[in-house]
């Protein structure tokens, strides 16, 4: 499916595992480089960063609590 969004960025909020992990690998087939934004870099942020990169889409990692107001505007700013 073309949903239009080849070379654009999008920013994942929980995209380290489940849903999000999911959704960030939809939007890496469609082209997007994909920022995850979640609480903790582990093994599993680490799987999912190399699968993005595999698809030859950019990845980046920001941890972060989206719940609090300041880290989440840091977190796009970045």
């Amino acid at each position: 499916m073309d949903l239009g969004l080849s070379g654009r960025s999008a920013l994942v909020t929980g995209g380290r595992s489940g849903i999000g992990a999911a959704v960030v690998a939809a939007l890496a087939r469609e082209g997007c480089d994909v920022t995850i934004v979640d609480l903790v870099r582990d093994e599993e942020a680490e799987r999912v960063l190399a699968s993005i990169e595999e698809m030859g889409r950019r990845a980046l990692m920001i941890e972060a609590d989206v719940r609090d107001f300041e880290a989440a505007r840091r977190a796009v700013s970045e």
